[in-house]
């Protein structure tokens, strides 16, 4: 019952002070822990809902909060939040991709490997398939290998490449950007 109260107290409190614009939210990660006096996610709409001490309130749908419990400032109440309403998928209509797609990466994975070749030398050629979670901004993170034929030793060259890349597009699902896992084939090798 409290719970509901509270959700219905803030649904007046939002509508009496109207929209707030996009601009005027502050980052989820710039809220400190002792400002906070509720949070409230919903999964099916994919918002948070802060209300500060100060009763300002802030919504902030999937698009305001993606990425933000990987800052380090971020309050523990709101990365509690994100976990509970954050949704990775494994398989989507549209995969996430490179911006400017094959074409733009076998460039990309060139200029990598000139700009390594040092580093690569004798080791090359390989060809390392690397997983990674890509969000809805293109950021990326949880990268890692899945598979590294012949055991090469340049499997931190393929991480570094996909870690230096620009940002990717991300997924598509039902029409929507969504946080999505990809496996990327990485080529390292010196002309």
């Amino acid at each position: 019952m409290t719970i509901k109260l509270a959700l219905l107290t803030v649904t007046f409190i939002y509508g009496s002070i109207g929209s707030i614009a996009q601009d005027t939210l502050p980052p989820l990660h710039t809220i400190k822990e002792k400002d906070i006096k509720l949070i409230s996610p919903s999964f099916e709409d994919q918002t948070i809902t802060v209300i500060l001490e100060n009763e300002a309130i802030y919504i902030y749908h999937r698009l305001d909060w993606d990425y933000e419990d990987y800052y380090p400032s971020t309050s523990k109440k709101i990365k509690e939040a994100i976990k509970n309403i954050k949704m990775t998928f494994t398989k989507v209509e549209h995969d996430a991709e490179f911006p400017g797609g094959q074409e733009a990466w076998d460039k990309c994975i060139h200029e990598f490997c000139a700009k390594h070749a040092g580093q690569i030398g004798s080791d090359g050629p390989a060809e390392i398939t690397v997983q990674f979670i890509v969000h809805m901004k293109g950021q990326l993170t949880d990268i890692s290998v899945i598979a590294n034929r012949g055991g090469s030793s340049l499997a931190d060259m393929a991480v570094q490449a996909i870690k230096e890349s620009p940002p990717w597009k991300p997924a598509i699902q039902n029409g929507r950007n969504v946080i999505a896992y990809k496996a990327q084939v990485v080529k390292i090798s010196v002309d």
